[in-house]
């Protein structure tokens, strides 16, 4: 067994991979010689969705416990120890030789002990993971602020729902927010106001001087003055901070923690702020402003995790984080971060995520905590908005609506404005997504509706069809904003419910005016059609291990509050980062009353407990608890409850056996000074099927669940007493249907009418029907096509352009072409994942014997719903920066060495026959030891590996019909043998005939070359032509022997010793034989993919120009053709007259053992093979005069703007190896958002 000899991978690379990437909806073109199912499979695919990864940043930890502990029972470390191990940690880099090539930009010893570096040359992390007291190397990964909804290509809703300013769309919703979770009653009725309570905002910033966060009675003029609520802060990173782009990726940290981008200060409104318009949750908290964003743009980990530690150093007693990313698990360093907090008796609320549109199992961290609280979405229950008036249809005449108030021009008031509707029906799911006739709205305002493309678009079409003003009207009920993220767009876009949107388009059919009127100060306060129910954007749980998310909700569709002074003072948004620190305030009420001793478990099973769920409409029965987790927080009942039980959350994993029954004791708890009795009941949820990790709208829904028996039915717990009951559930008692579905429901404590107490305690439960394990994680590959195997180049897709053509296998029972390894010549898959997974290897099986050599390098951990490429190379186009796909060879024994990635441990395959098998850790309720559930999911085709591979000579044909015309003539001969003529006749006679090749004559070709496939070209033969001419006969006969060189096309000239008479023109072929021998030339590529090659044949005589390299399919880019020993023959028959052929590009990519092309299973083909077709019209061309001497080959070069990069056919003629266009990936990176998802 050899070891590897490969060199060190110098792309981005970690000890971690932590894929998670950012769903983005796609539409692919077409995928010629896909089966059907494969090509279905392709369209719309989605990339996988999970977390981006800053290059080059990495968060070291180490094995001495920080001054918080991972677990209760570990012992609780010391700043000192953990300093003590940062400089033995300097230490071992400056004695290294390390320090040179990794920077230690900052240490941790509170939250956490470690070190956030920053690295110059990646393939040191193995020596930087080998310093002593290293426990993990982890990843860095970027957090962005986000619009409400993501932005896909199916639709783009943007998340912070602007417009809401002075005269824009609403006022003071807070009010309405206080009132539906029992806010208002515990300010007013119970004066509780968060005074003493200081809450730490990790966020953008807040603008300080904004009249919301003045002390009552003064004013805050300046950082840190005596009227300021916000009285302490850091900035972390400046105005100009965005991770995501290299020029700004650095911390400059300005000397306040001002904000200009305006997510903080509205999320630090929600819980606290107060002014003339609004009154947050809590308004008397004092604030700890932790800005980890600048103005716009990301943030990082490393930077979080030195807010969250210099945050708790402050002595904060709250903490808010409005952020989150892509579907994740709880043992991400975020969330063990959390739970370190919770465990000093910190309360810490973060946003679940706004991931609700991609179904299930999209909870992200940190609000993934177990010791924290993850926070999910209702809409607000009433919306005060403003309104326009509307002319000219019967029953409408005030309409609700929303502006996107970014935008700079404004639309005019108290004038009435021309409506002209969409031409497009009211059915059409992508109006405006493509140009209008121009002229469609000239002079008015246009009214399109929502779906399939983003708002940007559809307003720019509308513009350039005339629009002086833009609204859409919504695809689905109830209200809505949507912004362009353009203030410089030309003219204003509104936004307005669907029931009117329809009627307005249904009056402007050009038989009447329909116009617009907007107003200085018109408003309507309208019950929300969906409030008090979960916000569609609200990310689903459960946890990718069972466990109940979200663990509360609260308002956070419509939230009105706070913006900073110089973008207009107020905003209203949504998302679950506004739920979050609706939250966060209440829990500051809850602290005011009882400010000592609070226990997080104690805080969240009050909060659990006392939860109100929602109903779902459809049914009549609550929400699945995946969804709500135990529902809408009541803050009143939270902080005056007497009563709680506990656990706070029933969670019961799976059943796989059908008999399957589990029990849960529950215990009761009174702490008032009269007994209470409680009827015990059953509440079953909405239960739900998600399995193919469907997106939201495409979830199963049942009224079927589990069988729940509770006993006793009653209870009764005396004064400051303790009592128990028993739950007991089975699932597949209760007639759900089959299949993974998740069951729920509550178990409900009413307290009797005759109790003296009077309280509703109510704890969830959740329970998959049938085995985990067994739980779909990719699709079915028979069924799908997917995954399957191909060529590098495929991972250079970006999802968003036509597939590249390349060669795909997705059948097992096949067998790819040989691959070198070399250049790009390496086999990729592409899958897809359909459940957030923990870990994606992929093992390498002998095809001889079977035997199960070991593990691909380059694992995959967190991978999300969505496509993925694999293995990554680790390797970085230096042209382009995107990351290179494709398997270099080599293999690790083990799955963990495969993850650690040392070039110690890699092993070279030798060359022969291989199969892949992907593994996945199967799914699990725990996952402690996750590289053990590894289990095959998938095996390729027969992959074949052969770094000497040379394909076997190929012979191509053409023959074309043509004239030859001589005329009388006295040439040179350098050529042995004579040539003899007869005619009758005189000059001018013609005639017809045939030419045949005989004899053994000499003659000589010489000539230039631009040939891509030939560098020399010799050949011998011999030609007799017979023609007869009206009264007579000519015949010639001559012996040549003939030797041309040629770098590319050959062109030249034959000369024969000899005189005739007359003139000739004769029918026939020629053949002539190339031999390609060592050279290398670069050809560009025709802008033909999929389409045809020209070939051009020019006289004289013998004569040739062709074009032999088929067609690749990069238009405009360039290939590197090499040309290496043993030589290949390649026999052509031409046809001495000028023409051109076109040839198509696409033939049959693999062959059977007879030589024909198996359309069986064919993919993206390869060029040409085997003949070359003639199609029926070629295209007509001037013929390229014959070159006397030799030229330079010129070289093509790429395109501005194109993103295929050069073909490299290390050694292979062009005529046999399959041309792949290589496109690279860009560089994987994690979204983690902030509040107003």
């Amino acid at each position: 067994m050899a070891k590897s000899s490969r060199s060190p991978r110098t792309g981005r690379k970690s000890l971690f991979t932590l894929l998670l990437i950012a769903a983005l909806a796609i539409t692919t073109g077409a995928v010629d010689a896909l089966k059907p199912e494969t090509t279905a499979a392709l369209k719309g695919l989605q990339r996988s969705s999970a977390a981006d990864v800053v290059p080059g940043r990495y968060i070291v930890e180490f094995d001495q416990a920080p001054a918080i502990p991972d677990r209760p029972t570990e012992s609780i470390g010391s700043p000192a120890a953990a300093k003590s191990q940062h400089q033995t940690f300097s230490g071992y880099l400056a004695s290294t030789g390390l320090d040179e090539a990794v920077k230690v930009d900052k240490t941790y010893s509170h939250v956490f002990n470690g070190a956030a570096i920053t690295v110059t040359e990646e393939s040191q992390l193995l020596k930087v993971a080998a310093a002593p007291g290293v426990k993990a190397v982890h990843p860095v990964f970027i957090h962005s602020i986000s619009p409400i909804e993501k932005k896909t290509a199916a639709e783009n809703v943007r998340r912070i729902e602007y417009g809401l300013r002075k005269r824009a769309d609403a006022t003071p919703q807070m009010v309405f927010a206080n009132n539906m979770t029992g806010v208002s009653a515990v300010q007013n009725d119970l004066g509780l106001t968060g005074k003493g309570i200081y809450v730490g905002v990790i966020d953008s910033g807040i603008d300080y001087l904004h009249p919301a966060f003045w002390v009552t009675g003064k004013q805050c003029t300046q950082w840190k003055g005596d009227g300021c609520r916000v009285v302490d802060g850091k900035d972390f990173v400046g105005d100009d901070y965005n991770t995501r782009d290299p020029a700004h990726n650095v911390p400059n940290p300005g000397p306040t923690p001002m904000d200009c981008g305006g997510h903080g200060t509205h999320v630090s409104g929600i819980i606290g702020g107060k002014d003339e318009t609004f009154t947050g949750v809590a308004p008397d908290v004092t604030y700890y402003a932790a800005r980890v964003f600048g103005c716009d743009g990301s943030t990082a980990t490393d930077v979080i995790i030195d807010a969250i530690e210099t945050t708790f150093l402050a002595n904060v007693d709250i903490i808010n984080m409005s952020l989150g990313g892509g579907a994740s698990f709880n043992d991400y360093v975020e969330s063990k971060v959390v739970d370190k907090l919770s465990r000093r008796g910190l309360l810490v609320a973060s946003a679940l995520g706004n991931d609700g549109t991609k179904g299930l199992f999209q909870a992200s961290s940190p609000g993934l905590a177990r010791q924290g609280l993850g926070v999910g979405s209702f809409d607000n229950a009433y919306i005060k908005q403003d309104v326009l008036s509307v002319a000219g249809v019967t029953g409408l005449k005030d309409v609700p609506y929303t502006v996107d108030s970014d935008i700079k021009v404004k639309f005019a008031l108290e004038t009435p404005l021309p409506i002209k509707r969409t031409p497009n029906p009211v059915t059409a799911a992508d109006d405006a997504c493509t140009p209008f006739p121009a002229g469609t709205f000239k002079d008015a305002v246009a009214l399109v509706q929502r779906g399939t493309c983003t708002f940007a678009i559809k307003a720019a079409n509308a513009v350039a069809a005339g629009a002086k003003g833009v609204i859409v009207f919504n695809n689905r009920a109830g209200s809505f904003s949507g912004g362009l993220s353009d203030p410089a767009f030309p003219v204003p876009v509104g936004f307005i419910g669907q029931d009117a949107g329809k009627a307005i388009y249904a009056a402007a059919d050009g038989t009447n005016q329909v116009s617009f009127t907007f107003h200085e100060d018109a408003k309507i306060t309208l019950p929300n059609p969906t409030g008090g129910q979960p916000s569609d954007f609200s990310s689903w749980g459960v946890d990718p291990t069972l466990l109940i998310k979200p663990d509360i909700a609260a308002p956070g569709g419509l939230i009105y509050s706070s913006w900073p002074l110089k973008k207009g003072g107020h905003n209203t948004i949504s998302g679950t980062s506004m739920a979050t620190p609706f939250t966060a305030g209440v829990l500051a009420l809850y602290l005011e009353k009882n400010p000592k001793g609070v226990k997080f478990e104690t805080v969240r099973t009050r909060l659990q407990n006392t939860a109100r769920p929602a109903l779902y409409p459809a049914a009549g029965l609550p929400w699945p608890v995946a969804k709500q987790g135990p529902g809408l927080v009541d803050a009143l009942a939270f902080i005056t409850t007497q009563q709680t039980v506990s656990p706070s959350r029933i969670e019961l994993g799976d059943s796989p056996a059908l008999d399957t029954s589990k029990q849960t004791t529950l215990t009761v708890t009174n702490t008032a000074d009269k007994p209470v009795t409680y009827n015990l009941l059953h509440q079953q949820a909405v239960s739900v099927f998600g399995e193919g990790g469907v997106a939201q709208d495409k979830l199963q829904y049942s009224t079927k669940g589990a069988k729940v028996t509770i006993q006793p039915a009653t209870i009764t717990v005396g004064p400051n007493k303790s009592a128990q009951f028993t739950v007991t559930v089975q699932p597949h008692a209760g007639g759900a249907p089959a299949g993974h579905w998740l069951l729920s429901g509550y178990v409900v404590l009413e307290s009797d009418a005759t109790s003296a107490v009077k309280s509703t305690l109510r704890v969830p439960y959740a329970i998959m029907k049938g085995d985990y394990s067994t739980y779909p994680q990719i699709p079915n590959p028979v069924t799908e096509g997917l995954p399957l195997v191909s060529t590098a180049p495929l991972g250079f897709w970006n999802f968003t352009s036509d597939m590249p053509k390349v060669p795909m296998y997705d059948d097992p029972s096949t067998t790819t072409e040989p691959f070198t390894l070399k250049g790009l010549d390496k086999p990729l898959i592409l899958a897809t994942s359909q459940l957030i997974t923990r870990l994606q290897v992929i093992s390498l099986i002998d095809a001889k014997t079977g035997a199960k050599l070991g593990y691909l390098p380059a694992p995959q951990e967190y991978v999300g719903n969505g496509a993925y490429f694999a293995p990554d190379s680790g390797k970085v186009d230096a042209k382009t920066g995107k990351e290179i796909y494709g398997w270099d060879g080599t293999y690790f024994k083990t799955a963990e060495k495969a993850i650690k990635g040392a070039d110690k441990d890699a092993i070279d395959a030798p060359n022969g026959a291989y199969f892949w098998q992907l593994e996945l850790t199967a799914p699990s309720t725990n996952i402690d030891n996750y590289v053990k559930l590894l289990r095959p999911v998938w095996k390729s085709p027969k992959i074949v590996i052969d770094r000497n591979y040379v394909p076997p000579s190929t012979t191509s044909s053409s023959t074309t019909a043509a004239t030859t015309s001589t005329t009388a003539a006295s040439t040179s001969t350098t050529a042995a043998g004579s040539v003899s003529t007869t005619a009758t006749g005189t000059a001018s006679q013609t005639a017809t005939g045939t030419a045949t090749a005989t004899g053994s004559a000499s003659s000589t070709v010489s000539g230039t070359a631009t040939a891509p496939d030939q560098t020399k070209t010799t050949g011998t033969g011999s030609a007799t032509a017979t023609a007869t001419t009206g009264s007579g006969s000519q015949t010639a006969t001559a012996t040549a022997t003939a030797t041309a060189t040629a770098t590319g096309t050959a062109s030249g000239s034959v000369t024969v010793t000899g005189t005739a008479s007359g003139s000739a023109t004769t029918t026939g072929t020629a053949t002539a034989t190339t031999t390609q021998s060592p050279g290398t030339t670069v050809i560009p590529c025709p802008p033909c993919p999929g389409g045809t090659k020209t070939v051009i044949i020019v006289q004289p005589t013998a004569t040739v120009t062709t074009t032999v390299a088929p067609c690749p399919v990069c238009p405009g880019g360039t290939k590197t053709v090499i040309i290496s020993p043993p030589t290949a023959t390649v026999t052509q028959t031409v046809t001495p007259q000028p023409t051109m052929t076109t040839v198509p590009c696409n033939v049959c990519q693999r062959r059977r053992q007879d030589g024909d092309c198996d359309s069986r299973r064919r993919r993206s083909p390869p060029p040409s093979r085997r003949l070359v077709t003639v199609p029926e019209s070629p295209i007509e061309t001037k013929p390229v005069p014959v070159a006397t001497t030799p030229a330079p080959v010129p070289v093509a070069t790429q395109p501005a703007g194109d993103s295929y990069g050069e073909l490299e056919v290390p050694e292979e003629p062009i005529a046999t190896k399959p041309k792949r266009c290589h496109r690279k990936k860009k560089t994987q990176q994690r979204h983690y958002t902030m509040a107003a998802y």
